[in-house]
């Protein structure tokens, strides 16, 4: 049964619609059943015929399993002839990306409309241009959907041209503004930029300086302040706050320099001052401590040199202060070898200091006298002797200027004194022989040949020598002590033959 006009229509134009490179299409109609065909149908919408360089490719479709096209019992049976020439396809292609490019701008202005002037004049004729690309492009008509579509790309393209140029001028102005510190004019512009271009590095480093431009503005009034009140320190800090947003500004710098040069005098005039006043209280480590406080402030003006100089002799004669008070400390406890040392560690500070070369030189005065007095009380025994006492009252006379000073020494002079009248004192001693032996005292005198004798002698060691005719000799040694309980006795007798 022949197939209506309008579904030949319908029939060729689908298949120039799925298949756009087709140069002929040949629409065979039949019933599904029988297959049969109606070829005066075929030949009353063929397209120009089949050339010799035209291959040809049957497609059948059963209604039964893979249906493409019916009204009624009707089924689409085509045969596309190609052409050997690919100008229609490559037309389709070209076609192809320049509308993926349109439409790549589209879906971006969907989310962020551009804010250049005359935008919605120009989306309206991108979009109008489109349209009738498509359409001309679904009707085969490539030259027409090229030139349309050309139309709507080169609109694209100066949207885009315009929007680049468009958030130059705004960053320039907002650079510009940020220069001259006015913020409304910054904000507004590099509002402008970022809008043109969101991803924009650029923008978003001078918006993040642009934000700092209140703090900026700040920092310079502060910074004004302070210098108008004489506080350094801090015209500095707000002068390193400005630096930190515009770290090229050459004046600030200068006056940074200038502003740290008085300030370092200010500190250094101070930290003198410090050190004078801990001078004139003693105060040794806080006269160091400002001083090294002044080095780090100007480390080669003289006044370093001078008040170390003075430091140190302050540490000396803190020393010197401390070693003459332990010396009294030790005098008055009658430590005199103590006095002696502590004055001759002053000395070796202060070499030329009288009051500690008169203490030294008393200090050993006392201490011979007292290792002097010391040995003849050790060995009292010499006091005995005639030369010894005429020693010791030398030497007791000349101590007297000192007595006054070491209760120690008062007690050895009174001690040895008495040591010296009990030793010159005579005791007596028993001499006992048998009449015959003749006898002497060596160093002393004669005793003679007695039986039972005293004597008075002074304490002390004798020899006692007994000799007789005919008899050796007999020498006997006694020492005589003073102030004896009992007599001290002695027997001398010579009973040896020879």
């Amino acid at each position: 049964m022949p197939v209506s006009h309008s579904i030949k229509s319908a029939g060729v134009k689908l298949l120039k619609h799925v298949f756009p490179v087709v140069s002929s299409v040949f629409l065979f109609c039949g019933s599904a059943d029988s297959l049969s065909f109606d070829l005066q149908a075929v030949s009353s919408i063929t397209q120009p015929n089949v050339g010799s360089n035209t291959s040809v490719q049957v497609f059948y479709v059963d209604k039964r399993t893979h249906r493409a096209f019916s009204q009624g019992d009707a089924i689409v049976i085509g045969v596309v002839a190609q052409s050997s020439s690919d100008s229609s396809k490559s037309d389709s292609e070209h076609y192809k990306k320049m509308l993926a490019r349109v439409d790549e701008a589209l879906t971006a202005w969907e989310t962020r409309r551009s804010i250049v002037p005359g935008f919605d004049q120009s989306l309206e004729f991108i979009l109008t241009s489109r349209g009738k690309a498509e359409a001309a492009f679904f009707d085969v008509d490539y030259p027409e959907a090229i030139r349309l579509i050309e139309q709507a790309l080169a609109e694209v393209e100066y949207i885009f041209q315009l929007e680049e140029d468009f958030y130059n001028i705004n960053l320039k102005i907002a650079i510009s503004a940020f220069e001259t510190e006015d913020v409304k004019g910054a904000q507004d512009a590099i509002a402008l930029a970022l809008a043109l271009r969101p991803n924009s590095k650029e923008a978003e480093f001078w918006q993040q300086q642009i934000i700092q431009l209140p703090e900026l503005i700040a920092a310079r009034q502060a910074a004004i302040a302070a210098r108008n009140e004489g506080r350094l320190q801090d015209e500095i800090d707000a002068l390193h706050r400005v630096l930190k947003i515009k770290p090229n500004e050459e004046e600030v710098k200068t006056r940074i320099e200038a502003a740290n040069r008085e300030l370092q005098d200010q500190r250094f005039k101070r930290a003198i001052g410090e050190v004078r006043q801990a001078l004139s209280s003693q105060d040794v480590e806080k006269a160091r401590n400002a001083l090294t406080k002044a080095q780090r402030f100007n480390p080669s003006h003289p006044e370093i040199t001078r008040l170390n100089q003075s430091i140190e002799e302050l540490v000396r004669d803190l020393e010197v202060a401390k070693l003459i008070q332990t010396a009294a400390n030790s005098a008055i406890q009658d430590d005199w070898i103590a006095v002696q040392e502590s004055l001759e560690q002053a000395l070796k500070l202060k070499p030329k200091l009288i009051d500690a070369i008169e203490g030294r030189d008393l200090a050993k005065s006392i201490i011979d006298a007292q290792s002097k007095f010391d040995d003849y009380l050790a060995r009292s025994d010499r006091l005995s002797s005639k030369n010894i006492v005429e020693a010791v009252h030398k030497e007791l006379e000349e101590a007297q200027v000192l007595l006054k000073f070491s209760p120690r020494l008062r007690t050895a002079v009174s001690e040895l004194e008495f040591e010296m009248v009990k030793w010159q004192t005579e005791v007596p001693v028993r001499v006992i022989s048998d009449g015959k032996t003749h006898i002497i005292v060596r160093r002393v005198g004669i005793i003679g040949a007695v039986r039972d004798r005293e004597i008075m002698l002074k304490p002390g060691t004798y020899r006692f020598e007994g000799s007789r005719r005919g008899y050796r000799n007999k020498l006997v040694e006694i020492k005589v002590t003073p102030h004896a309980n009992e007599i001290t006795e002695v027997t001398v007798i010579c009973n040896e033959r020879v």
